[in-house]
């Protein structure tokens, strides 16, 4: 028989000592470059958050100048579209009527149809007085939504423009571009012109004639006549025009009357020319609020650009923040999908 074996005494495994104990909490914290990334949300959170209270700050004290006045902001630096008036209206019905309601508006314009829709939404849910707030700009289709106020707050740097509206064409390319519609029919007036009445001479323009096609011309006629209806009627129904007698004289100058689409109309030239109501700012404590209101809409949307896109609309309150990101092109600008 063999031999038995001692049997092999069982290894001892020494209990962890502090030393181990503190490698195996080491080895268990996260990558540093993920702690770095926490670090960064928590302050740019932190900023965000410090940022809104600032923009509050200032609708507050906006508000309490205006005499209790509950301000909205509708702040964009993109083409005014129906998504907007959609978003307005559901805003208004979130916060119901209000006894004076002013909208803070920054617009470049865009479609006219929407704009008349957010000038009716305004007045609806405002029920003594409903004023617009122009820090800087509201041009174009937004100055055709400011003619549904009873009056414009205006100071030195504001400014609203011609009401002409822009229609969309097609270009030698193919690709749909924004034109005004005046500009159509100034391209007409010149050939007209150039010609003298000739049909000898008018045959070299007949190229040029050629491509303005007679669906243009229709969207190009329905469009201006669109964006007069809209201003007489607010004009006519709000308290903005002193003289209601003038509301389609003023409807056809804004439209038709200025040369430039870009052009500025201040508030001495809304007030006398245009016969408009203009509470005109002079005082710079009392401007202050609006002009910060404005500084702070526009770091905010230059913030929030990233390689592939940027906040571009922002509407605000006490009570909500919405903003609406657009896209950017390889060249760095944005794109509009909602036109």
């Amino acid at each position: 028989m063999p031999e038995n074996k001692p049997s092999k005494k069982p290894e001892i495994i020494p209990l962890p000592t502090e030393a181990l104990t503190v490698l195996a909490k080491r080895l268990k914290e996260p990558p540093y470059f993920l702690t770095l990334n926490q670090q960064k949300e928590q302050y740019f959170k932190a900023y965000n958050e410090q940022r809104r209270n600032d923009r509050l700050q200032r609708i507050k004290a906006i508000q309490t100048q205006r005499g209790g006045s509950k301000v909205i902001v509708y702040y964009s630096v993109n083409i005014l579209d129906f998504s907007d008036a959609k978003i307005l209206a559901e805003l208004l019905q979130s916060i119901g009527k209000q006894k004076k309601l002013d909208l803070f508006l920054l617009s470049p314009g865009g479609y006219v149809d929407p704009a008349f829709k957010m000038a009716k939404l305004c007045r609806d849910f405002s029920e003594e007085k409903f004023s617009v707030i122009i820090p800087y700009y509201a041009k174009s289709a937004a100055t055709l939504l400011s003619l549904g106020a009873d009056e414009l707050v205006m100071g030195h740097p504001s400014e609203i423009g011609p009401i002409d509206p822009r229609i969309r064409v097609r270009d030698n390319y193919g690709r749909e571009v924004d034109v005004s519609a005046t500009a159509i029919k100034d391209a007409l007036k010149v050939i007209e012109e150039l010609s003298g009445g000739s049909p000898e001479r008018s045959l070299k323009y007949m190229p040029l004639i050629e491509k303005i096609n007679l669906d243009t011309l229709g969207e190009y006629e329905r469009a201006l006549k669109a964006s007069k209806q809209y201003a007489k009627n607010l004009l006519e129904t709000g308290k903005l025009l002193r003289d209601k007698s003038k509301a389609e004289e003023v409807a056809e100058n804004l439209a038709t009357e200025y040369y430039s689409h870009g052009y500025a109309i201040y508030a001495d030239e809304a007030k006398n020319k245009l016969n408009l109501n203009v509470d005109f700012i002079e005082d710079e404590e009392k401007w202050k609020p609006i002009w910060q209101l404005y500084n702070l809409y526009e770091a905010f949307v230059e913030d929030s650009k990233t390689n592939t896109q940027i906040v571009t609309t922002i509407f605000e309150a006490e009570e909500f923040h919405i903003s609406k990101p657009q896209q950017l092109r390889s060249d760095g600008e944005s794109t509009n999908k909602n036109q």
